[in-house]
């Protein structure tokens, strides 16, 4: 097994842990900061993301074909060399070479 693929399984998984923990993780966030809100329950909104800040995760913007972590284009999730090959093969819908 290739190092990208395990790169391209560890980022997935990273991912769907964020994907669960994200709505809890802000609304904590949210509660820590109100400064209209008593203090005792900010300081324990404040201690429960403490465990986030342990067990969050970073995303990379890895590309999802060939796990490259470089010269991604974000709006398609592909690498470079990826979206050019795939805009050659005429895979994006609306997308063409410049040519003049």
């Amino acid at each position: 097994m290739t190092i990208f693929k395990k790169l391209i399984r560890k980022d997935y998984k990273n991912r769907l842990k964020y994907l669960v923990l994200e709505t809890e993780y802000k609304i904590l966030k949210t509660i820590a900061c109100n400064k209209i809100l008593p203090l005792s329950l900010r300081l324990k909104a404040f201690h429960n993301l403490n465990f986030f800040k342990s067990s969050n995760t970073k995303i990379r913007n890895l590309c999802i074909f060939t796990g490259r972590p470089r010269g991604v284009i974000t709006k398609f999730g592909v690498s470079r060399f990826m979206f050019r090959q795939f805009a050659d093969n005429g895979y994006i819908p609306g997308l063409k070479r410049a040519s003049w």
